[in-house]
């Protein structure tokens, strides 16, 4: 499925950051933030939109509300579901 090159990352002086991955599977994917176990202060996108098989992109993660220690964000795409979390630190 989709592998993510760092489970986590760190808001510093940027609303928005980006997480490296690859489509190790052998279909499409695309992402979406599942709104069921996510906060609403963050949102997630992948840049291309739709990764084919093989192909590399990011994921661009943006923090749309204020930061607090509560922020949860879980994707869905085809992840193994211990990796369905994206720490934000």
């Amino acid at each position: 499925g989709l592998l993510l090159r760092t489970p986590s990352v760190r808001f510093s002086n940027s609303r928005t950051e980006r997480i490296a991955c690859i489509n190790g599977s052998q279909r499409a994917v695309r992402v979406a933030k599942d709104a069921l176990l996510s906060s609403a202060e963050v949102s997630v996108k992948s840049e291309p939109e739709t990764l084919q098989p093989g192909e590399e992109g990011d994921l661009v993660i943006t923090l749309t509300g204020e930061k607090s220690e509560k922020i949860k964000l879980y994707i869905e795409a085809e992840v193994a579901p211990r990796n369905r979390e994206i720490k934000i630190e």
